[in-house]
């Protein structure tokens, strides 16, 4: 009986972890400041640097074999003779044989032939109808990811600067006119916890210069689901087009 409650604790434990893993958030965080980009994955409250790497420290070796030898005493070191390499033996001369002819060895030419043939690959036949179910299925899974995605963090500030004044006020309004139709499509789409996005214009500096922060974060159980109708539908197509 000790054994078998034993048991059922551990394997209570383990359901009980996957349950959590699963309804805890995923996340990814992405940030761009001074021109150096930053990465963290995690789940929950704990996260894990992804980049920048972190530097390993060198191991001290030994000293090289020049340096130990410069160390030794002059007297150590004897002058060996030099040895003159043998002169290798006369060899046989090497008889190249002639490839043989097709009909020689009583095959026919078909087997020479055959040889110097090369497969083709040609394309398989895709009707139009198969490439728009495809891409029907591809737009779905992009619909149900953006679903389950959870922007907790939208950050990103933008100076557009060029040392043209004209250049420079031509691109800050077709940017911000850009990010005025974007945002709305994308409020639409996906969820949005904090959001600050700028954009402004210099004209007095000649670099342009942007800083952003993003994190995303999706529960794994959901995406585990989506995938799976994904898969579903995908096999589905797969087996009635073969």
């Amino acid at each position: 009986m000790k054994i078998l409650g034993a048991v059922l604790m551990v394997l209570g434990a383990l359901l009980g972890l996957l349950v959590l893993c699963l309804v805890m958030p995923a996340r990814l965080r992405v940030v761009l400041k001074q021109g150096q980009w930053r990465l963290w994955a995690g789940m929950g409250p704990v996260m894990i640097t992804l980049w920048p790497r972190k530097q390993k420290k060198k191991k001290r070796f030994r000293q090289n074999k020049k340096e130990q030898d410069q160390q030794e005493p002059a007297a150590a070191k004897a002058e060996k003779p030099a040895v003159k390499p043998e002169e290798p033996a006369a060899s046989a001369p090497v008889v190249q044989q002639a490839p043989p002819s097709p009909g020689s060895d009583g095959d026919g030419p078909n087997k020479w032939e055959k040889s110097k043939t090369r497969r083709r690959w040609t394309m398989p036949a895709v009707s139009v109808e198969t490439l728009c179910d495809y891409g029907r299925l591809a737009l779905d899974a992009m619909g149900q990811m953006a679903r389950v995605l959870v922007l907790r963090r939208l950050q990103v500030h933008a100076v557009i600067a060029s040392g043209d004044a004209a250049h420079t006020a031509l691109a800050y309004g077709s940017a911000a006119a850009s990010l005025n139709l974007f945002l709305p499509a994308l409020e639409e789409k996906i969820r949005i916890r904090r959001q600050d996005v700028a954009v402004e214009c210099d004209f007095e500096t000649y670099s342009p210069q942007i800083e952003l922060d993003i994190e995303v974060a999706a529960r794994l159980g959901a995406l585990l689901i989506v995938g799976l109708r994904v898969a579903y539908r995908f096999v589905q197509l797969y087996r009635r087009d073969n």
